[in-house]
């Protein structure tokens, strides 16, 4: 059975709240527990429930002071290659959506420079009344490029017959 989609907000009823806790805390063991034998790798988990009198350890005690030791003792360059701060999670997702709103600015640009090309193309020089000096120059470099790729096929076509 397919769950619906899930409201991220403090669930109000005690009883509810209490049980999706249990629910979501074996659903979050049964994960680590894949992760560790699945890819090989040391996981613990502490976690203070709402009406737990201590802090529940998973594997067990001994593993999760294993694996803290371990991270303890990594050099602090090793550390901060592997712990992401949200500002840096943040900083990265900003550089991937810079890179991606340029690629749209520049397939935006593509479009527009073909659109003027057809309509050009049907209306005649009328259709470059009233367009931009920056327009003009990139027009005419978008015509250059695709005469360039038209030659390059018609060559393709004349070497290969």
């Amino acid at each position: 059975m397919v769950r619906g989609k899930v409201k991220h907000q403090f669930i109000e009823n005690n009883t509810i709240r209490r049980a999706s806790y249990r629910k979501r805390m074996k659903g979050f063991k049964k994960m680590l527990s894949e992760l560790t034998t699945l890819c090989g790798v040391m996981a613990c988990a502490i976690t203070y429930g709402p009406n737990a009198q201590a802090p529940e350890i998973w594997p067990n005690e001994d593993e999760a002071r294993k694996a803290l030791t371990r991270f303890q003792n990594c050099s602090p360059e090793e550390k901060a290659r592997n712990v992401l701060t949200h500002e840096v999670i943040v900083k990265k997702r900003i550089e991937e959506l810079k890179k991606q709103l340029q690629k749209q600015i520049e397939e935006n640009r593509r479009i527009e420079l073909t659109n003027l090309m057809y309509k050009f193309m049907k209306e005649g020089p009328d259709a470059l009344r009233g367009i931009s000096y920056q327009d003009s120059i990139d027009f005419e470099a978008f015509l250059d490029e695709r005469r360039l790729l038209i030659q390059k096929k018609m060559e393709i076509l004349k070497n290969s017959n």
